[in-house]
């Protein structure tokens, strides 16, 4: 009875050690999305696959208040997503990050806590913009069967 309890266990699909569960686990996106989600943050997710080039770009929507006043939340929302990006399982991915906002200080508000957060990681470039919306671009290389 022992036995074919056993060769029954083993026959079972064990789900953590499941590839396509620790892929999925694993994903930068999956991860992204769900701090976002879980902050309260507003945002959406465009790809872009061909043979060459995997394009993966996040949008992150500030509010206008939030930014004004320095709220907490975005000092987390920064923290996150440099503690995220800067993990060893995504160092071979190149990532940028762009903080749009249509006031200097502004930009330079979200940049300092975004460069804090991702202690000069090689594979993050930072950059800031002005635009009449508040916003967070993370955009993500993935490598191609051509490309790198």
């Amino acid at each position: 009875m022992v036995l074919i309890a056993l060769a029954t266990c083993a026959c079972a699909p064990y789900r953590q050690q499941d590839p396509a569960f620790l892929r999925e686990r694993s994903d930068i996106h999956e991860r992204l999305s769900e701090v976002l989600v879980r902050d309260g943050f507003s945002h959406d997710l465009q790809s872009r696959r061909d043979d060459l080039e995997h394009l993966d770009v996040i949008r992150v929507r500030l509010s206008l208040d939030s930014v004004k006043g320095r709220h907490y939340s975005l000092e987390k929302l920064m923290a996150d997503i440099g503690r995220i990006c800067s993990l060893p399982a995504y160092a071979h991915l190149p990532i940028r990050i762009v903080i749009m906002a249509a006031d200097e200080g502004d930009q330079m508000y979200l940049y300092a806590l975004l460069a804090t957060a991702t202690r000069g990681s090689r594979n993050i470039s930072v950059a800031s913009g002005e635009s009449t919306r508040n916003e967070i671009g993370i955009t993500v290389r993935h490598p191609g069967r051509g490309g790198s």
